[in-house]
């Protein structure tokens, strides 16, 4: 039934792709869900929160996870606590992370999506930006403070600042505490859409025995491809071990 279903939809030039055909790199929550076999995703850490777009997309997947969201500017915090209280796991907290305690300047934009630490004075003239104190301090602190010692997934989308808040985690980082990093990037620099670089990050992690295990692409224009997420994946062990197939091609 299902291949008389398929013939009719092709010869009607309506035939969906199967989702069997599709790789690695489009949802990484179902890449985490393949590589993690059955095990819990328990520990998340969501550092640029925003409204809890990355909060929804783990309790879709990992219902039994603990998260914690980072977002420090306030009327995008109480959107963020007002989203996500229909998860009791779910913990929104009103911060920033950086490589250092200290209190910074951000950018709030009309799309919050883009507010950075990442200040362009000439930027906030013209576009009558307001500019607020946060408090920011690391991620290896936080972890210390409140005793965790494992990380699952972090996922971090800062804004250009990216790169900071790396090396706020570098204890962690380097005991290996950290199983995932997914981090937004930017492939072709753009000077009003701040993104951590690729390379730099690349080499940085690597340097640290964790390799890309997909990219997720988030906006592309004429010149190429502009920004997107990127999974890496903490290397246990240097031999390769069992081919793992991309989870559609599985099923």
């Amino acid at each position: 039934m299902k291949n008389l279903l398929k013939l009719f939809l092709r010869s009607m030039r309506l035939y969906v792709k199967s989702m069997e055909s599709i790789h690695f790199g489009v949802e990484w929550g179902e890449d985490i869900k393949c590589l993690l076999a059955g095990q819990e995703l328990e520990i998340v850490m969501d550092v640029g929160a925003n409204i809890g777009q990355t909060a929804y997309e783990v309790m879709k997947h990992f219902p039994k996870s603990r998260v914690y969201c980072f977002e420090p500017i306030p009327s995008t915090f109480n959107e963020l606590v007002e989203r996500t209280k229909i998860f009791p796991n779910v913990f929104p907290v009103n911060i920033a992370f950086g490589d250092e305690m200290e209190t910074l300047s951000i950018m709030a934009k009309p799309l919050s999506e883009q507010n950075t630490l990442v200040v362009n004075t000439e930027e906030i003239v013209t576009e009558n930006m307001e500019l607020i104190e946060i408090k920011v301090e690391t991620l290896d602190q936080f972890c210390e403070k409140n005793k965790i010692s494992k990380i699952n997934l972090l996922k971090i989308d800062t804004e250009g600042y990216e790169m900071k808040v790396l090396k706020g985690a570098e204890n962690l980082i380097t005991s290996g505490c950290v199983d995932y990093i997914l981090i937004e990037c930017e492939f072709l620099k753009r000077t009003t859409e701040p993104h951590g670089n690729f390379i730099e990050i690349m080499e940085h992690l690597q340097s640290f025995q964790y390799n890309v295990v997909a990219f997720y692409t988030g906006g592309i224009d004429n010149l190429g491809w502009k920004w997107g997420d990127v999974l890496f994946r903490k290397i246990s062990d240097k031999k390769p071990n069992k081919l793992l197939i991309s989870p559609f091609l599985s099923r």
